[in-house]
């Protein structure tokens, strides 16, 4: 099995490494759209890269719209993959670590964020 990321960009717990993101570097955007935001990340400790796919729905309804995040590690052949892909289609996305472990922070309407464990990507609906 693969390793992935340090002690500081991925530890063990999925609060934990939601608030080490933070610390971590935007690299790039492969697409930056108001509520389809995809791009890539890393650590300045280790310089593992991450995939980070952040989806919103708009509903219309009283703002607070539903927002949806995936951060997973990727490895070096996978950067350069969706490095090269300009922008990267949903299917590109989805295929990306299949499997593996990987970040995610849903912030349901109306319900506070929740950080948990899960694997692969899923692009989810977006606006």
């Amino acid at each position: 099995m693969e390793e992935f990321g340090c002690s500081r960009c991925w530890p063990a717990s999925a609060d934990a490494a939601w608030n080490a993101k933070s610390s971590s570097s935007i690299k790039t955007f492969l697409i930056d759209d108001s509520h389809y935001i995809v791009s890539i990340w890393f650590c300045p400790s280790c310089a593992q890269h991450f995939l980070n796919v952040t989806t919103e729905m708009i509903d219309w309804e009283a703002g607070e719209d539903p927002i949806y995040r995936t951060f997973m590690p990727i490895t070096q052949a996978e950067l350069a993959a969706l490095m090269e892909s300009s922008p990267p289609t949903e299917a590109l996305l989805n295929a990306v670590g299949s499997g593996r472990r990987c970040l995610k922070r849903d912030w349901p309407k109306d319900h506070p964020p929740i950080a948990y464990w899960s694997t692969g990507i899923l692009v989810g609906p977006h606006d």
